[in-house]
C-alpha cells in the first residue's frame, strides 16, 4: 500500500481533480457527468465557497490522486448529518487511497464537525463503493451500536452514536 496523505483541496488541484473524473472506471462508479472541462471541474469544486462544504484531495509523493467532497447541512432536521461524494483516480484504486479518503473524512465529521451521521449512495455495480460496508477502514474504529459493524470512523475516539449510511442505488 503507497504512503497515502490527505490534505484540503486548493484552487491549484483542479487539473488533477479533472483528470481523476476523467478516468473511465473513476467516472463509471460515481454519480459525475463524463466529459467535464477543467473549467467545469473549477467552477463546480473550486469557485465557490460555501459554508459546509468540505473538499479533500489524497496525495500520494505531491501528486493528487482522489478527491473526496463532504457536505453538510444547515436545515434543522439534516445538521447532523454529512453526505459524500468521492473518486480515485484510476491508476489508484484498490490501493488505499478511497479508505486514506473516507478516514480523514469520519475524522473530520466525528471530531471536528460534530456529525452524527454520514452518507455515501453509490451504484450497486460500483464495487469499491459498496465495500464500505465491510471496508479496510480499522476494525477498533467499529461501533457496537452500528448495523453489521459498519466501521465508523478514522479510529480517532469519537462520539460512539455516529451512524452511517450507506445507499445502493
Amino acid at each position: 500500500m503507497a504512503n497515502v496523505s490527505v490534505r484540503h483541496a486548493e484552487p491549484d488541484d483542479a487539473q488533477a481533480v479533472h483528470r481523476i473524473l476523467c478516468g473511465p472506471r473513476a467516472t463509471a462508479g460515481t454519480m459525475q457527468l463524463p466529459l467535464q472541462s477543467v473549467e467545469d471541474v473549477r467552477k463546480r469544486f473550486f469557485s465557490e465557497t460555501r459554508e459546509g462544504l468540505y473538499h479533500l484531495v489524497a496525495c500520494v509523493d505531491e501528486e493528487v490522486v482522489g478527491h473526496l467532497g463532504l457536505e453538510t447541512f444547515s436545515r434543522p432536521r439534516r445538521r447532523h448529518v454529512g453526505e459524500i461524494g468521492m473518486a480515485v483516480r484510476d491508476d489508484w484504486q484498490s490501493r488505499g487511497v478511497g479508505t486514506a479518503l473516507m478516514e480523514a473524512a469520519l475524522d473530520l465529521a466525528d471530531n471536528w464537525l460534530g456529525l452524527t451521521r454520514i452518507e455515501l449512495s453509490v451504484y450497486t455495480d460500483n464495487a469499491a463503493g459498496t465495500s464500505f460496508r465491510v471496508s479496510e477502514i480499522s476494525p477498533s474504529s467499529w461501533s457496537s451500536r452500528s448495523p453489521q459493524n459498519t466501521p465508523l470512523t478514522s479510529g480517532v475516539p469519537s462520539l460512539p452514536t455516529t451512524t452511517r449510511s450507506l445507499s445502493i442505488l
